[in-house]
């Protein structure tokens, strides 16, 4: 692996882009002062990543961007790409060939990349470390740092070694795992503390579901009892509601039979009533005594006319008196009719109000008589009552007394049993105390049953009858007083036909004084008049005798009236048991109704209970109901001692609990990554420790032998020796391509369970010292020596490394300034012979250096401030001038 290609553009005075191609010969870069040779190497320097602005040779991030002139305006941007030739395979990548490209911008923004790939500059870094060069030690020597390496600190040139003896990748894991470790403590702490703060609420959380878990089995188990009970209960009801259903069906069918009949009787009764008053008969007298009726009409129609023609006529010759006695006369007529209709009205009247009165007596003396016969009954069944033994409370309670008194002497009995033959007696005492609570049990059951059902009925009805008496005196007592009032009004109407009578016979007196002495009245009128009298009188003869027909078809249907009554009889007799029946049936339903209240109030507690679909069960095992609601109670008071528990508990347990065994899985895999960080960075310092030791000692040696080659003998030695590290000793470290240097503190542990080994050897580091004794020379310090030995120490030094660890290429820039020409001979002789190891990129004023370049760049610089490159390939040169 060497480097194949340079390319720079933008980068300090290089404003236009610059390319430089090398090959494995030495290559030398020349020019004058201030031309730009060193930033050459400091572009090298700068795109294998070093972040230090003070060896870069400027104080800002911009400042290795082409700053301008006052012939060319400045840039915007630098970039310089690393191009090396990997066909060996040195750098663990699969190119030929790797391009490493840094780019900055004015603006702060930069970035790293491999083959036009954006990486970080850890990437870079553990890149160049595992191809054994890097961006700090030998690879690039610039100006200074031959007297920085003997003038720097012991632990300064242990870095400078870490890389010349090849363990600076393992540094570079090694800073990685420590860095790793520390997170992997730190964010297992950070989960210890969320665990810690997690696990109060996950064991409340716990308690809360383990509560819900068994509400839920009570739940389940108050459910299963909930729907046998009420299944229990709901089927009782059912099976009444069936009873009482079949009980009503058939009172309701009796029903219909008793109303059928007396459909039939009304029927009856309305077709003989419908008989008696459209009989052909009465409708016959009925047209003729109408017709006589119209007639008579016409009559007085006529007389009044008549009357009217008389009337004017004696009021013409002076006789109003004469015509108001006519008119009296004629309104006294019209009186009496009237009167004499009253009265054969009201006599009617009397003699349907006897009728219904004789009915309404012989109908309540029948009511009285079932009445004294229901009375009789009801003495009957107090008496049968009364002779039965009621138990009351008092009872009971005596005889579950003398049972309990029963049952302990049979306890204690059986306690002092002591010979088999006792046993008889003990089962005869067992059976008499079965046959009292047998007895007892049948006497509760009979207890106000039939005996005290049938008074009830009784006095039920005697209640009935005693209202249908009441109504039906009533109904007598309205009649008599009809009756009675009847009477006097047919009295003042005989009074008042009489009086009528007498002073008609006044006014015909006057009348016919009247009517003698006068002769003017027209004899023709008179004549017209008495015809029409004559033959209204026997109109009303004819009427009269009509009207006596009448009152004897009336007579025919006061008997079929009777008929009717007989009838009427049978249907009150059939309302009777109809009401006796609908008192039963109306029992019935009220029955029906309770056990409907029931059914709905027992349905509104199934629904409040059991809020799903509920289906009662057919078959049922027997339950007892009061332990099976005792049980429901107590199930119940479990429920409220547990309390409402929100429903969101179980969801934020689990996820709780997931998030729990996450974390606390993420502890487990964190301890085990901090054990394995562990384990790597001992295996890593162990690494360390053989790789280092023993290319010290190749180093050493090598130093030596460079060193009396530089100085023509004398002696040199490297010695590694351990110092105490201080507290806040530091080591550099980037992370993610920030241009800022990070720092760990070195021998720090973040992890508890690191040995105390480890913990001991962390309190030190180690360093390097050199010494260096020029022939014919005591020297113990370097200090001591001149400008030109220490040059040739470094430069030996170097060589040393180079030699045991070769780098793919080495930039030296000017490290032979201060050499005279015999020692500047020397170095060019280590450098050819060590160029068969790795490639020489010389940035020199050395001529022997040069002479032995087989490529040689010159840098000159114009008035526009900027670097231009000119090249020789001193091989074919020498062929050219051949």
């Amino acid at each position: 692996m060497y480097l194949q290609k340079l390319e720079i553009q933008g980068f300090k005075s290089f404003a236009e882009k610059a390319f430089l191609e090398f090959n494995h010969d030495l290559t030398a870069i020349v020019g004058p002062n201030g031309s730009g040779k060193s930033n050459v190497s400091d572009s090298v320097r700068w795109v294998l990543g070093e972040q230090s602005l003070k060896l870069l040779r400027g104080k800002k991030a911009e400042d290795v961007i082409f700053a301008g002139s006052h012939k060319k305006s400045r840039l915007g941007y630098a970039e310089v790409s690393l191009i090396l030739n990997n066909e060996d395979g040195q750098a663990p990548i699969d190119y030929r060939e790797v391009v490493i490209t840094r780019r900055i911008f004015r603006s702060g923004e930069s970035e790293y990349l491999i083959n036009k790939n954006k990486v970080r500059l850890t990437d870079i870094q553990l890149l160049l470390a595992k191809s054994n060069f890097g961006q700090k030690t030998y690879s690039i020597i610039g100006q200074g740092m031959i007297d920085g390496i003997l003038t720097s600190s012991p632990a300064e040139r242990k870095e400078f070694f870490d890389e010349a003896t090849g363990v600076k990748q393992f540094q570079i894991k090694k800073d990685q795992a420590i860095n790793k470790l520390e997170r992997s403590q730190n964010n297992l702490n950070q989960s210890r503390q969320v665990l810690e703060e997690i696990e109060p609420r996950l064991k409340s959380l716990t308690r809360q579901v383990k509560k819900l878990e068994k509400k839920e089995e009570i739940l389940k188990t108050l459910s299963e009892l909930q729907l046998r009970y009420y299944s229990c209960l709901l089927n009782g009801l059912n099976a009444e509601e069936t009873k009482y259903s079949a009980e009503l069906n058939g009172l309701a069918s009796h029903k219909q039979n008793l109303e059928n009949d007396q459909r039939q009787l009304q029927q009856a009764i309305e077709q003989r009533q419908i008989q008696d008053t459209i009989g052909q008969a009465f409708q016959k007298l009925q047209a003729e005594y109408s017709k006589a009726n119209a007639q008579k009409n016409d009559l007085l129609k006529e007389l009044t006319v008549i009357q009217g023609k008389i009337d004017l006529d004696l009021t013409k010759n002076g006789k109003t008196d004469l015509v108001w006695a006519q008119n009296k006369k004629t309104e006294i007529l019209n009186n009496l009719k009237d009167l004499q209709n009253q009265i054969i009205n009201n006599k009617n009247l009397i003699g349907r109000l006897n009728n219904q009165l004789t009915e309404k007596t012989v109908t309540q003396q029948g009511i009285l008589d079932d009445y004294r016969r229901l009375q009789q009954d009801l003495l009957e069944a107090q008496k049968k009552l009364s002779q039965n033994e009621i138990f009351t409370f008092g009872k009971i309670s005596s005889h579950l007394n003398d049972l309990y008194q029963k049952q302990e002497q049979f306890l204690a009995t059986l306690e002092k049993i002591t010979e088999l033959g006792q046993l008889a007696e003990l089962k005869h005492q067992a059976q008499a105390i079965a046959q009292e609570i047998k007895w007892l049990t049948h006497k509760l059951s009979e207890n106000g049953s039939s005996d005290s059902s049938a008074l009830i009925k009784i006095q039920e009805k005697l209640n009935q009858f005693l209202t249908s008496k009441d109504s039906l005196v009533n109904e007598i007592q309205e009649l008599k007083t009809a009756w009675e009032t009847a009477k006097q009004k047919n009295h003042f109407l005989e009074e008042q036909s009489d009086k009528y009578a007498l002073e008609l016979k006044k006014i015909e007196t006057e009348i016919s004084q009247s009517q003698s002495s006068g002769s003017e009245i027209k004899k023709e009128l008179l004549k017209q008049k008495q015809n029409l009298e004559n033959s209204l009188a026997k109109l009303n003869e004819n009427l009269g005798v009509l009207q006596t027909q009448l009152d004897d078809f009336s007579q025919d249907q006061e008997n079929s009236r009777q008929e009717i009554f007989k009838l009427q009889k049978k249907l009150r007799d059939s309302q009777a048991k109809l009401n006796s029946l609908n008192y039963d049936y109306n029992d019935c339903k009220i029955n029906l109704a309770k056990i409907e209240t029931k059914k709905e109030e027992l349905e509104k507690e199934i629904a409040a209970e059991i809020k799903n679909d509920f289906q009662p069960l057919a078959e049922l095992l027997k339950l007892d109901l009061t332990e099976a609601l005792a049980e429901i109670n107590r199930l119940k008071n479990q429920l409220a001692v547990i309390g409402g528990i929100d429903e969101e508990v179980l969801a934020e347990y689990q996820e709780v609990k997931k998030r729990y065994d996450f974390l606390n899985e993420q502890v487990t895999d964190m301890e085990q990554a901090i054990k394995s960080c562990h384990a790597i960075i001992e295996d890593l310092d162990d690494k360390i420790k053989n790789q280092f030791e023993e290319a010290f000692e190749k180093i050493n040696r090598e130093f030596e032998h460079f060193f009396k080659i530089l100085f023509n003998g004398g002696q040199a030695k490297l010695i590694l020796k351990k110092i105490p590290a201080p507290e806040a000793a530091e080591t550099p470290a980037a992370d993610n391509g920030d241009e800022k240097t990070e720092t760990v503190t070195a021998g720090k542990k973040a992890d508890e369970q690191t040995d105390d080994r480890a913990r001991q050897e962390n309190k030190y580091e180690y360093g390097i010292d050199i010494q260096a004794t020029p022939p014919g020379k005591k020297l113990k310090s370097l200090n001591v020596l001149s400008g030109g030995e220490k040059a040739l120490t470094s430069i030996a030094l170097i060589s040393a490394i180079i030699a045991n660890n070769p780098s793919p290429f080495v930039i030296l820039d000017e490290v032979d300034a201060a050499l005279d020409e015999a020692n500047s001979q020397r170095f060019a002789e280590i450098v050819q012979e060590l160029s068969d190891k790795t490639q020489f990129i010389c940035i020199t004023h050395n001529r022997a250096t040069m002479e032995r370049a087989a490529i040689l760049y010159g840098v000159t610089m114009g008035n526009d401030g900027v670097s231009k490159l000119l090249s020789l390939n001193l091989a074919e040169a020498e062929k050219v001038a051949e």
